[in-house]
């Protein structure tokens, strides 16, 4: 409590402050006596000191002494015996006590200096006993709160209400997520001005962090949290630190928040293992796309919007030490932190200690993902490489399992030096290339030398003459390999092929036909695979 609340009370009935100077808002947390002169070694934080004089009587400069040293220890105040062994207490020592600020008591002469020091414990524990008891109170109703689901805005409101400050939620990104309604509309000025002031692009500390806000000061306690992406901070605009009961309650607050924080955190963790597996699944089982597109929209993900793909291996300095999963997981936070930076829309999953994501394909290019590279180098340890491989093609999610495999094959190309690498795939074969194509140019180009095929009367003879062109365009224009893969005579063949030229308007004799015809069957097959 402080000195000026003890003074009030009953039990301090009869105690006068000598000096006009005094500080009488120092907060007083124990009573001691004066016993013996080398008390100085003896002194605490807060502490109200009273004493008969007697080791001062003839030693007045001991006592001055006494005073500064009281003073730099941070002691609440000195209490000396009123006609004991001072008749007043001595003008140099008033001096000094104003000079300092520090309160000099006057004790009344006729109550034992015992029965002083007990009746000031009184009522100094009763005191403590009743904070105690408030923030037992207050802990409880702000525990009920918090285990309410979505009532984060009323629990901060609650806050501010018991201890008369704005208070805050706010993540490593700068933002702020929860406040009380009072400075609901200044969540964006405070996180800009926080950053501005912090230079940190993320908010990463374990300390209480004190700064400011429109000249009023602003103390960023933080949240402990088992996974780093998930860092909180309580932020408290014009926070009294020197106040024990609000130290102590928000405290309690912080204990209440990581709770809740850990909960959520735990959450989080579960639905990023589920993803995890369900990414791992398709890439392992390689679904139809049909299939593909029902599960990727069960989990709310737009299956249509084209995307690359790109996955980062971690490597140690030390050729052949093992990377743990831990470490792992600490670079996927950070690539999280990176993508919502960027306001991203992707997708992140951990497969085999190596992370993937998807992204858009203004995004997965090799300015954007040097950039992630220094990133990561930055804020991550700098024993390790982080090799990057990523897809050439643009495509939906229905196709993830190509997208892989491109980006697979693009991390293969780095070489294993003390470098970190950044590869593109490089495609190596036409049915590659094909996939290159967007599309729409894709279909034109199938419509424009396939069309009357395609669309023939009866579906049979549609589906027998494109195979048998296939055949043989793709066997050197040999009848007699193709009849005999078809198992049909060579007349048939021919006959065949006599009416793909009718109905194409083309002479297969024509190399280039030949060509433009081939592109289109492989890209017309390739359109049925998707």
């Amino acid at each position: 409590m402080e000195l000026y609340e003890l003074l009030d009370s009953e039990e301090a009935s009869g105690i006068k402050v000598v000096n006009e100077r005094a500080d009488l808002s120092v907060e007083v947390s124990t009573i001691g006596m004066m016993e013996a002169p080398d008390i100085s070694d003896f002194l605490v934080d807060g502490q109200l000191l009273v004493t008969t004089g007697y080791h001062f009587q003839n030693d007045v400069p001991a006592l001055l002494a006494l005073l500064e040293m009281m003073k730099k220890r941070g002691c609440a105040a000195i209490g000396i015996k009123e006609q004991r062994y001072f008749d007043e207490i001595p003008p140099e020592v008033v001096m000094l006590a104003n000079e300092l600020r520090f309160p000099v008591l006057l004790l009344p002469k006729t109550i034992g200096l015992s029965v002083i020091v007990r009746n000031l414990l009184h009522r100094l524990l009763k005191s403590q006993s009743d904070l105690l008891r408030r923030i037992i109170e207050y802990n409880n109703e702000l525990s009920h709160l918090i285990l309410q689901e979505e009532r984060t805005n009323l629990f901060l409101e609650k806050i501010a209400s018991i201890i008369g400050k704005d208070v805050f939620l706010i993540n490593s990104h700068y933002q702020i997520t929860h406040s009380n309604q009072n400075i609901y509309y200044q969540h964006q000025e405070i996180g800009e001005q926080l950053k501005l002031n912090i230079a940190e692009e993320l908010l990463e500390v374990s300390e209480i962090v004190i700064t400011h806000f429109k000249n009023q000061s602003v103390v960023l306690h933080p949240i402990q949290a088992n996974f780093k992406s998930n860092v909180l901070f309580l932020g408290i605009i014009n926070f009294d630190q020197n106040n024990p009961f609000i130290t102590l309650l928000i405290q309690q607050i912080i204990n209440l928040l990581s709770f809740a924080t850990l909960r959520t955190s735990m959450n989080q963790e579960t639905k990023r293992q589920i993803k995890n597996e369900f990414f791992a699944s398709i890439l392992v089982e390689s679904p139809d796309h049909k299939a593909l597109e029902e599960q990727l929209k069960l989990q709310g993900i737009n299956s249509r919007e084209p995307q690359k793909c790109a996955i980062i291996k971690l490597r140690k300095h030390n050729l052949g030490s093992l990377i743990n999963h831990r470490v792992v997981r600490l670079a996927y936070d950070y690539l999280e932190w990176f993508i919502e930076e960027k306001k991203l829309n992707a997708q992140i999953f951990i497969y085999r200690d190596d992370i993937i994501f998807f992204a858009p394909d203004f995004f997965i290019n090799r300015s954007e993902l040097l950039k992630l590279q220094e990133y990561l180098y930055q804020h991550f340890s700098a024993n390790f490489y982080f090799d990057i491989g990523y897809a050439h093609s643009s495509l939906a999610l229905t196709e993830l399992p190509v997208l892989f495999q491109e980006a697979k094959q693009a991390l293969t190309l780095g070489s294993e030096d003390k470098v970190s690498t950044l590869n593109e795939y490089r495609p190596k074969a036409i049915t590659e290339l094909l996939h290159l194509i967007p599309n729409d140019e894709v279909e034109s180009y199938i419509d424009n030398h396939l069309f009357e095929l395609i669309n023939l009367p009866q579906q049979i003879e549609s589906d027998e003459l494109l195979e048998t062109l296939y055949q043989y365009l793709l066997n050197g224009c040999s009848i007699s390999k193709v009849a005999t893969i078809q198992y049909i005579h060579r007349n048939t063949v021919i006959y065949r092929l006599k009416k793909i030229q009718q109905y194409l308007s083309v002479n297969l004799e024509d190399s280039e036909v030949r060509m433009q015809l081939m592109i289109a069957l492989l890209l017309l097959r390739k359109d049925k695979e998707r």
